[in-house]
């Protein structure tokens, strides 16, 4: 699914570090995918109302609210329910990953994370159409 204002894909990214921020847009943007910042879960969701990226990724540890919780709302909105959704996190343990994708996430990636995979992993979201 390509976003309607841009030819280009876009990436939507839920994190409240500026470094992972910086480093993903980054990443991204070097292989004309375009980025949209939110630093807390509730501004995410309303760029993703607004916007409808191709893909969202979302980090679990954030200030106000947690990214498992952030998915929940994302997967029980009807308006983007539809859009893939990875998790990037520290948590490796397999009750976690396993919660995210129980509760609907699309793909895990662990931090710290390997640029040309987390770039892959996009790619290959966008280039199949998985919303």
């Amino acid at each position: 699914m390509m976003n309607k204002s841009n030819k280009r894909p876009l990436v939507l990214i839920i994190d409240d570090d500026d470094v992972n921020q910086t480093v993903l847009k980054f990443l991204l943007t070097k292989e004309n995918i375009h980025c949209m910042m939110s630093e807390n879960g509730q501004s995410g969701i309303e760029l993703a109302k607004q916007y409808q990226p191709d893909i969202i990724l979302l980090d679990i540890f954030m200030p106000d609210e947690n990214g498992f919780e952030v998915l929940k709302w994302i997967k029980q909105n009807e308006q983007i329910n539809h859009i893939p959704v990875f998790i990037f996190s520290i948590l490796e343990n397999e009750l976690d990953i396993q919660n995210a994708y129980d509760i609907g996430a699309d793909g895990y990636i662990t931090k710290p994370f390997d640029m040309k995979d987390v770039v892959k992993k996009v790619r290959e979201v966008i280039s199949t159409g998985n919303s």
